[in-house]
């Protein structure tokens, strides 16, 4: 046998049906890390999604705070609004504090830096901006940018 013959025997291609692997990885959880398949695969989902928040919020822009909200509004009955009131209300108080000391901030690094949606930060300051003044912060969004107009 040559050494060629050598080299691809060791290097033989196996393939395994993914839908096989993963069937048997679900059964072998099972009473693991739930009791039933679906419950596996949706504790293994809630996991994912857990370890990687800020992936799925910073790389494909999807609001994780907002969409937890609405599951509990849909499947657990808790009302949406005094939620997303707690979650203005937190936004409200940081902003200020970030505003200190800079006069603009991209919209993007702003939805960032208080690891929240664009679309959150838009609400705060185009329906609740009176609030924002109350609390010594007069900002404008103007091109992409939040601006502090105490500062410029």
């Amino acid at each position: 046998m040559s050494s060629n013959d050598t080299s691809s025997d060791k290097f033989k291609r196996i393939t395994i049906s993914l839908d096989v692997v993963n069937e048997k990885l679900v059964k072998n959880l099972e009473g693991i890390k739930g009791t039933s398949k679906s419950k596996v695969i949706n504790n293994i989902i809630e996991d994912w999604v857990e370890q990687n928040a800020d992936k799925i919020m910073n790389i494909w822009n999807i609001d994780l705070i907002g969409l937890r909200k609405v599951a509990q509004t849909t499947y657990k009955g808790i009302d949406v609004d005094k939620d997303l009131l707690t979650l203005e209300h937190e936004l409200m108080e940081q902003m200020p504090k970030m505003f200190e000391g800079i006069s603009s901030i991209d919209i993007e690094d702003a939805a960032k830096f208080l690891k929240v949606h664009i679309e959150s930060i838009k609400k705060i300051v185009f329906f609740h901006n009176s609030k924002l003044k109350e609390a010594g912060l007069d900002i404008v969004y103007q091109d992409g940018k939040l601006i502090n107009k105490k500062l410029i």
